[in-house]
C-alpha cells in the first residue's frame, strides 16, 4: 500500500521564492530516505496563495521515518518561515488492485 502526503501551504506572493527554494531542499533530503516515492509541487490557480506538495512513501512505516527524523524537523522549521498560516495535511492511503 502506498501512502500519500497532500500538503496545502499557504503562501503570499513575496514568500513565493523562498517557498521554492525550501522546496528544492525538501526534496534533497526526502530523497535519501528508504521508501521515498517522489514529490511534487502544484499550485490553485495562477495567483493563488495555495501551494500544494504531494509526497508519497511505499508504505506508512517508511513515512514515519521521514517524519520523525531530524531531517524532517529542519524542513518543517524552513516552510514554517514562509507560511501565512499553518497548512492542511491529508494523509492518503492507495490500495493496489488486483487484475481481474
Amino acid at each position: 500500500m502506498k501512502i500519500i502526503v497532500a500538503v496545502e501551504h499557504y503562501i503570499s506572493p513575496e514568500a513565493v521564492e523562498g517557498f521554492k527554494a525550501v522546496f528544492a531542499e525538501h526534496h534533497k533530503m526526502v530523497s535519501q530516505f528508504s521508501g521515498f516515492g517522489g514529490l511534487k509541487r502544484g499550485v490553485s490557480g495562477e495567483k493563488s496563495e495555495r501551494h500544494h506538495i504531494f509526497m508519497e512513501f511505499s508504505s506508512e512505516e517508511e513515512l514515519m521515518r521521514w517524519r520523525q527524523s531530524s531531517e524532517h524537523q529542519q524542513i518543517a522549521k524552513a516552510y514554517a518561515a514562509v507560511w501565512m498560516k499553518a497548512p492542511t495535511v491529508h494523509l492518503v492511503k492507495i490500495e493496489e488492485e488486483k487484475s481481474i
